[in-house]
């Protein structure tokens, strides 16, 4: 059950009575709470469109991949209310880039299809005029990130960051 959304990529659920977070897998959204980093652009709306997703008392359904935790200790899962997949509704809704997590790639076709749409129909981060300048305006090629994610030169083994759009 959900308890509370972090923010656009991380919640907070109920499991047999302990409060697990949960990093949604295969999406990376602007950061709007992280402690050593500034709000970024469309951080607060990616977290708004969470919230308004999915809501404290929801019951949800966590689909795992390969490496259940992350270094943090977060459960990373595909994420599923009422039948919705939500890490593939905020890639559709223009919030969630696709994110390689190595091993974990079930969700990752998926939501790079969604994150696609997206930018089709020129969604958040796609709109134009925005006020600010989003940090992933595109993603790097899929196997760029696989190479990326695979070298041992990541500073933090496991994740890959999204490289920023050259503005």
């Amino acid at each position: 059950m959900l308890e509370r959304v972090i923010d656009g990529d991380t919640v907070v659920v109920l499991l047999d009575g302990v409060e697990e977070s949960v990093r949604l897998l295969s999406i990376d959204t602007p950061e709007s709470v992280h402690p050593d980093r500034p709000v970024e652009c469309l951080g607060p709306e990616a977290s708004a469109r969470i919230a308004q997703l999915i809501s404290p008392g929801d019951e949800l359904i966590l689909e795992f991949d390969h490496d259940v935790r992350d270094h943090y200790g977060r459960l990373l899962a595909g994420v599923y209310a009422e039948g919705l997949f939500i890490n593939e509704q905020m890639a559709l809704d223009g919030y969630g880039a696709p994110a390689y997590y190595e091993p974990n790639d079930r969700f990752l076709a998926t939501i790079e299809r969604a994150w696609d749409e997206a930018k089709a129909a020129k969604q958040q981060v796609f709109a134009d005029g925005l006020p600010c300048v989003p940090r992933f305006r595109t993603t790097c090629d899929l196997m760029v990130r696989r190479l990326c994610c695979s070298s041992s030169t990541v500073e933090r083994p496991g994740s890959c960051a999204l490289r920023e759009s050259g503005r």
